[in-house]
């Protein structure tokens, strides 16, 4: 079922000037390119592109960003309208349920049904068309949830995502039905099997097709300065970067190698042009951190940006007094990763440095507060 009050809203877009119609259009469109995956999957814009939500996505819009987004923009009544139906898709989504709250949720869908008629169908046959019945099911929700218990426990989701995965085993065009039948069976036997004699591990139906530990197409691997991170394409091979960045690089070798030498004549000895490159990941695993030039290419409507990430660090909490011992404690910073890059020092006698030495390093920036 769709939201009624983002249809009302798209009714009387042109009682709202221009700078409230691109206000909705970028906050709907950029929210969702720094969404966690974990939370919802990558959702186009809602504005020019909602015939493209998934069932998942409508839920995410209408409980999470819809109550933001359209506050100030709608009528009071309306607006409170819509945050009771968020109220009542989030208690009927729970996954544990009381009998306390089942009657509460009888209330709120009663009350919503009530306020629904009277705002948008208003007792006119001209308006029967706002009336579908998907609006009556809500009466009945609190009863089937008493009958069948949460929603969670009944819902097609996950039916749906394994019948996404057993349609593209399905070759026959004589007789697809039967594959089809013959695949679920199997596979249902397969499973029983793996589960009654803990073999999961062994009869694994998705295997992984790839060795992560190998170096793939695009990708560059450098063991000599890091034996676990593995650099991938896009590539720039001169790259002109800041004064700025030079010198934070220059303080991470000075730091690193202990050099006594001033950060801005390390920085001198650093070049102006180096290899950039978007993206790395860890050597034997799958996932890939994209950076904000990694992003470039292919962040669209419905591109997720990935670039976003955090970063532990255990710095010393006596640091300023070289005196005392290392007492190390645990800080989190959550940001963006600019580039990375392959920076060379070479052994230079002005800064005392013996020995070239070549790091991997990653342009990271906070966020604006």
């Amino acid at each position: 079922m769709k939201l009624p009050c983002f249809h009302l809203y798209r009714q009387n877009k042109r009682r709202h000037n221009g700078r409230h119609r691109k206000f909705k259009i970028q906050v709907t469109a950029e929210l969702t390119k720094t969404t966690p995956s974990s939370i919802v999957r990558a959702m186009p814009d809602v504005w020019t592109a909602s015939h493209k939500f998934t069932a998942e996505s409508w839920l995410f819009w209408l409980t999470w960003v819809a109550p933001c987004v359209l506050k100030g923009h709608l009528p009071t009544e309306h607006y409170n309208h819509h945050l009771l139906f968020s109220k009542i898709i989030k208690r009927v989504t729970s996954r544990e349920l009381t009998e306390a709250d089942v009657d509460e949720l009888d209330v709120w869908t009663r009350q919503w049904h009530t306020e629904y008629e009277r705002l948008y169908y208003r007792y006119k046959y001209s308006r029967l068309s706002a009336y579908p019945l998907t609006i009556h099911h809500l009466i009945h929700m609190a009863g089937d949830t008493r009958a069948c218990g949460p929603l969670a426990r009944v819902w097609e989701f996950v039916t749906e995502r394994i019948m996404g995965l057993v349609a593209l085993s399905v070759t026959s065009r004589r007789f697809p039905f039967s594959q089809l039948a013959n695949t679920l069976r199997y596979t249902g036997q397969m499973r029983m099997i793996a589960i009654r004699y803990g073999l999961e591990d062994k009869l694994n139906f998705f295997p992984q097709h790839r060795n992560y530990n190998k170096i793939g197409r695009g990708e560059q691997h450098f063991p000599d300065i890091d034996e676990t991170t593995i650099l991938i394409s896009p590539y720039q091979r001169a790259y002109k970067w800041s004064d700025k960045h030079r010198l934070l690089a220059a303080i991470y070798f000075k730091t690193w190698l202990d050099l006594s030498a001033r950060d801005v004549d390390i920085a001198k000895k650093l070049k102006k042009r180096v290899k950039r490159r978007g993206k790395f990941r860890v050597k034997g695993e799958q996932a890939v951190t994209r950076s904000v030039y990694g992003m470039e290419s292919v962040l669209e409507d419905s591109s997720r940006d990935s670039s976003f990430v955090r970063l532990e660090l255990y710095p010393d909490e006596n640091a300023s007094d070289i005196d005392t011992p290392d007492v190390p404690f645990h800080q989190v910073f959550d940001g963006q990763l600019l580039y990375i890059v392959k920076v060379t020092l070479k052994k230079s006698n002005s800064i005392v440095n013996r020995k070239e030495h070549t790091a991997i390093l990653g342009k990271w920036t906070s966020p604006k507060r």
